[in-house]
């Protein structure tokens, strides 16, 4: 780790500049001028202390990669949307409460990474990037999913444990590709019948929730490799196991 505090104003000279690593330091903001670095695909600030991000950050419309992790950050700019090239976006342990509903018009969007927030929901919009593949909402406050997450067709990975769900969402019913699951730690009763159509999953995990029975057509699950049934009320193992 580094400890440099404040990014130099002459950085933004470099014009061709497509990869800036600055994880591990101390930043505790990011200059305007930022903005200015028209050429950059890959931003990585994480393990730092900024606490919020300019809005000139959304000039750099040539963003595949952001990793803003490990920070304290408690909002992103509402206008995120704009970054129509941006493939993989990390807010992973920051004090976000909110996502904006722009979020929705990442839609080369393949990795959202949004574990370990304060976050109660999410925007429906999430549910219109079609090129998803990995969801991470783990570690939030999150009651209730939106049912427009039935449309995420790319999804392989979805990982919503240590959140305060009362019921199995019933969107992953159309998550014919899907292939990790874990929903782990939350206050789900049921597991539906349903289950055993998600033919691809190899991981499912939902320990630490409320289940009493495991349905038999979980033995459907031809490609499942691992399963997490762990400190539930189980009383019965299905035959089809």
């Amino acid at each position: 780790l580094n400890q440099i505090p404040i990014l130099p104003d002459e950085l933004t000279n470099l014009n061709n500049l497509r990869i800036l690593h600055l994880a591990g330091n101390r930043f505790y903001l990011l200059p305007s001028l930022i903005g200015d670095l028209g050429s950059l695909e890959e931003l990585q600030v994480s393990l730092n202390a900024l606490e919020f991000l300019p809005d000139e950050l959304t000039r750099l419309t040539n963003l595949k990669v952001l990793d803003i992790g490990f920070n304290r950050i408690k909002q992103v700019p509402p206008n995120l949307g704009i970054l129509t090239t941006l493939e993989s976006l990390n807010l992973e342990f920051n004090q976000i409460s909110i996502l904006p509903e722009s979020i929705g018009e990442l839609n080369k969007l393949k990795i959202l990474n949004a574990e370990y927030n304060d976050l109660a929901g999410v925007p429906e919009s999430i549910g219109e990037i079609s090129n998803l593949q990995e969801l991470i909402l783990a570690n939030n406050l999150i009651a209730q999913l939106p049912a427009t997450f039935s449309k995420l067709s790319s999804l392989t990975h979805l990982d919503l444990r240590k959140n305060e769900l009362s019921e199995f969402p019933e969107f992953i019913n159309n998550l014919m590709v899907l292939q990790f699951l874990d929903l782990n730690s939350n206050n789900i009763p049921v597991i539906p019948t349903w289950i055993g159509n998600l033919s691809f999953l190899e991981y499912l995990a939902f320990g630490d929730n409320r289940v009493s029975l495991i349905p038999e057509t979980i033995g459907n699950l031809r490609s499942l490799g691992h399963l997490d049934a762990s400190k539930n009320d189980i009383l019965i193992i299905p035959e089809s196991i």
